[in-house]
């Protein structure tokens, strides 16, 4: 027999108080849960989702053609908002690249200045 130490249940106790645990338990078999399968559909094979993991949606039929009507309002006033946004940061970006290249083209004029000084000194 196993000895009992100190806080830890022994085997035939576990034992115990599992079938004690079980004993509340349905005691369905697989003969009583017998489907009739001869109208078969693959829908059969479905199990209901628990209720805790079934999606809750907000019920969007109540809602009055004016709310419906302000939402769409509201979302495409901030598409237009957005898109705005994205124009003003691309028309940005892209007048300090124009400034950049005026840059370079300025300073490859003053390379091919001093390239035909350093040309007219050789002659």
């Amino acid at each position: 027999m196993d000895v009992v130490e100190k806080g830890q249940p022994n085997t035939l106790q576990q034992a115990l108080e599992e079938d004690i645990l079980f004993d509340n338990l349905p005691k369905e078999t697989v003969a009583e849960q017998k489907n009739d399968w001869s109208d078969y559909t693959p829908k059969m094979l479905r199990s209901k989702r628990h209720r805790v993991l079934q999606v809750k949606r907000k019920a969007t039929d109540h809602q009055s053609e004016d709310d419906k009507q302000n939402l769409k309002r509201k979302l495409m006033e901030e598409e237009a908002q957005r898109n705005k946004e994205y124009h003003i940061a691309r028309m940005e970006r892209e007048a300090e690249i124009h400034k950049y290249k005026i840059e370079n083209i300025r300073l490859q004029n003053a390379k091919l200045q001093l390239e035909i000084e350093l040309l007219k000194k050789q002659l």
